[in-house]
């Protein structure tokens, strides 16, 4: 064998290459996860280039690299079930004790023990039971401490981070539990907690519930803000719905919806911030190449979970769905209700910002929307 196919050959022991001409291999990148050939190998160089992740250099870096991916793959499986041990502690404790308390409050939301199971959720009790747990299981202090399940006090004295919440796992894409959030069942603050972020753990990376989505035969997401939208949504049918963990819309969450659907339903709440947060999610969908669509609630229902919680929820977010507008004729009512239709001048901002809106639509729609534009301006229902 040659000494240059040695990079070649080593590379081929970790991911498949495809000849290019008589010197260049392309294949998928061993290191990332791009949905298409990025990797190329050349021969005659004896190196190798990943055009999504960066990642670059000779066949001792390749091997490096490798190295260092195995190593963490060892450390995230230690991490996983670590985190599954704390899920299992949880659901146990919602059945017993001072959790018999969680499990009312989940019931009272209208949540089936069929979808307290499926979601595993469960209840963080008073103390520090479940860092006594761990401990008996192997684990050290500072183990819970990386992964946000434990926190020091002023005596650096260890104690449970979630503590008297209702308790919602946060699994990746993959199915695996990566965090948790926390709800309170009284009036401390915050509501709601979530894990901090840590090696497995990277909010603007993850969705909640994707992990059954990804596998909905429906060709589209319903977005959501929070964890019980979602939850309620699953329960009634709707199992495309996701949540963004309760930050705001993210691209590398907008691009992870993309590799699954080509259309998103946005399906947050009907007070002000809900509107503020859809028109900062429009922008970013759109930006990766998604269809979006917004779906706006009955009047007097606050979001999806109360909606569902009504004897005729689930056919009204239906036909809401049905009737979901484009974002653009959404964004275009939401800015005529900013002006006063007696003032001229208000009318020219008016038709100046709807403009705007329709630089990067195409000449057609361009026409269509002007003309709705017009019209819109000319209702007095809007």
């Amino acid at each position: 064998m040659n000494e240059k196919e040695n990079i070649v050959s080593t590379i081929l022991h970790h991911t498949k290459l495809k000849k290019l001409g008589t010197d260049r291999f392309v294949g998928y990148c061993p290191f990332c996860r791009a949905d298409t050939p990025t990797f190329f190998v050349s021969w005659k160089k004896q190196s190798f280039h990943c055009f999504n992740c960066g990642k670059s250099g000779d066949e001792k870096k390749f091997i490096s690299l490798m190295d260092m991916k195995e190593e963490k793959e060892e450390m995230d499986a230690s991490v996983s079930k670590l985190l599954w041990a704390t899920t299992a502690f949880f659901t146990r404790s919602l059945s017993k004790g001072e959790g018999k308390k969680g499990l009312q409050y989940l019931k009272s939301r209208g949540l089936s023990e069929e979808t307290i199971d499926k979601f595993a959720l469960g209840y963080a009790c008073k103390g520090s039971a479940l860092i006594r747990f761990l401990k008996k299981k192997g684990y050290s202090e500072q183990e819970l401490l990386d992964f946000g399940l434990a926190k020091k006090n002023d005596k650096e004295e260890c104690y449970d981070s979630f503590r008297n919440r209702v308790m919602f796992p946060i699994l990746n894409e993959s199915g695996d539990v990566i965090g948790f959030g926390g709800r309170v069942l009284d009036d401390s603050k915050p509501k709601y907690l979530n894990s901090p972020e840590s090696s497995v753990f990277i909010k603007k990376k993850n969705l909640f519930a994707l992990n059954l989505a990804k596998d909905s035969k429906k060709d589209f997401f319903i977005l959501t803000e929070g964890y019980m939208d979602v939850i309620a949504l699953h329960q009634a049918g709707f199992d495309n719905a996701v949540a963004s963990l309760g930050t705001a819309l993210t691209e590398d969450q907008a691009k992870l919806i993309a590799r699954y659907v080509n259309t998103i339903v946005i399906a947050y709440d009907s007070d002000d911030a809900g509107r503020k947060a859809t028109r900062r999610a429009i922008e970013i969908l759109n930006k990766a190449g998604l269809k979006v669509k917004i779906l706006t609630l009955p009047e007097g229902s606050k979001d999806p979970d109360e909606l569902m919680q009504t004897p005729a929820g689930v056919q009204l977010f239906q036909r809401c769905i049905e009737t979901a507008e484009d974002s653009i004729l959404y964004l275009l009512r939401q800015n005529r209700k900013k002006y006063d239709s007696s003032n001229e001048k208000e009318l020219k901002s008016f038709l100046k910002e709807s403009s705007e809106l329709l630089l990067n639509a195409n000449p057609v729609s361009q026409i269509i929307y002007a003309k709705v534009a017009v019209e819109l301006w000319r209702s007095r229902e809007h």
